[in-house]
């Protein structure tokens, strides 16, 4: 498990208004929570072969509806060295799931995709893939 501040979405998802924020430990650990349900909120980092990627930057870039329609059909292979990587935070209530998808270019992962926040049934539509 990744720590939350290593994200390249760290920044928009502390400002999200449904987002809590706590420090603790002489403000060394933080701890992101899920205002509604007050379920705390874990960071991964999954890393995916290409054809894996290309299907997710496809879906997530044709929008939110078309990354549901296939949640049915879709399950993702992670794997160790991946060209694409699929950062996620996800409460673990699976009430709340924000994504953003990465790829290796130039020595670096960068953004190929915008941020997807989920809640409620589709948060957990979506889980249900990673």
């Amino acid at each position: 498990m990744t720590t939350f501040k290593k994200l390249q979405m760290a920044n928009t998802i502390c400002a999200d208004s449904r987002v809590d924020i706590r420090k603790s430990f002489f403000g060394l650990c933080t701890t992101l929570t899920y205002k509604p349900t007050q379920s705390i909120i874990d960071a991964r980092q999954i890393e995916l072969k290409p054809s894996d990627g290309n299907l997710l930057s496809q879906l997530m870039n044709d929008g939110i509806d078309a990354l549901l329609k296939a949640t049915s059909n879709l399950k993702l292979s992670p794997i160790v060295n991946g060209n694409y990587r699929l950062d996620v935070c996800i409460s673990r209530d699976h009430q709340f799931v924000a994504l953003q998808l990465m790829k290796y270019m130039q020595l670096n992962y960068e953004p190929v995709t915008d941020i997807m926040i989920f809640e409620h049934d589709d948060a957990q539509r979506v889980s249900k893939i990673l």
